[in-house]
């Protein structure tokens, strides 16, 4: 039959502010996930991920008594008994469970005082020499942990810490995702608010060529990261003659561009066996066809425009 819980330990004279209660069973078992959380002052999940932590050097596993107390089902219960308990709240890391380590183990030690089946083991901590058993007798030469656990603590709050900032990372990347996902809705919606108002402008509601050129460069500059690019790879993003000139302070002649031009399809031909696509351009007032470049010809480009400007 399940034991009945018939008590509680409170630390309220330790924790201000959240529940200080530690159920206790009938047979004097201690919820250990209940003590890891008035220490710490961690919920329940993050209090059970604490207790698995631990290693065997800290606190061996089978101190750990795991018992099913829920009758509907569920995982077990995992119990401490008092004298672990003294052990138990010597070595949990984080640094409330630090500052009041000895403030718990007298709470503790006063509740096994006053448990008549606990005297004659208390009798026997009162002769051992063990720090644990000096700890219970409030020996403050026992109250100082081994390097080694000392050690192993700092671990703990090293390896906890770090798995919190990769949490806040991970969130503010999410939220980051979300906004520039919301930006870019917002964006397009405009962006097709303009083209029906200026549908509606036009003769028979048919946009010209040019308007249609310009509304189509708008909607590729406000996705061109997406559509045009590979994450940081940019040497799919489109350049044309004009504007790598421009970039380079060059001045040419309409008449040097479209020698240029000739030029850089030949080049381009020769380079990958191909012609280079065509995309739209409004030129000389007109929607024309020409030729497409990426980042990847630039410095072919660049040759051919300094070529041309001499």
């Amino acid at each position: 039959m399940d034991p009945v819980e018939t008590t509680t330990i409170s630390f309220k004279d330790i924790v201000q502010g959240r529940d200080a209660t530690v159920r206790v069973t009938s047979d004097k078992l201690i919820y250990a996930v209940d003590l890891v959380m008035v220490m710490t002052g961690k919920d329940r999940n993050q209090s059970g991920l604490v207790l698995r932590r631990l290693t065997d050097d800290l606190l061996q596993s089978h101190k750990l008594i795991d018992r099913q107390i829920s009758k509907t089902g569920g995982h077990p219960t995992k119990l401490v008994s008092f004298q672990d308990a003294l052990e138990l709240v010597m070595v949990l890391p984080g640094k409330v469970a630090k500052e009041t380590r000895t403030k718990f183990a007298d709470i503790i030690k006063r509740y096994m005082g006053g448990d008549s089946s606990m005297v004659t083991e208390l009798e026997a901590n009162a002769k051992s020499t063990s720090p644990l058993a000096q700890m219970a007798r409030g020996d403050n030469t026992g109250l100082e942990i081994q390097e080694s656990h000392k050690r192993k603590l700092e671990e703990l709050e090293i390896a906890e810490r770090i798995e919190q900032l990769e949490r806040i990372k991970t969130d503010r990347i999410k939220q980051t995702k979300l906004f520039e996902l919301s930006f870019e809705s917002k964006q397009i919606e405009m962006h097709n608010a303009r083209i029906q108002a200026y549908e509606y402008l036009c003769i028979d509601k048919k946009i010209d060529d040019r308007a249609r050129l310009v509304f189509k460069d708008s909607l590729l500059n406000m996705t061109g990261t997406q559509l045009l690019t590979n994450g940081d790879d940019t040497s799919n993003k489109p350049i044309t003659l004009s504007t790598v000139a421009s970039d380079m302070g060059l001045r040419l002649t309409n008449v040097q561009l479209q020698k240029a031009g000739l030029m850089m399809r030949k080049c381009y031909m020769e380079k990958y066996n191909k012609a280079p696509e065509k995309h739209e351009q409004f030129v000389d007032g007109a929607v024309r066809k020409v030729n497409s470049y990426t980042e990847k010809d630039k410095d072919m480009m660049e040759n051919i425009l300094k070529e041309c400007a001499n």
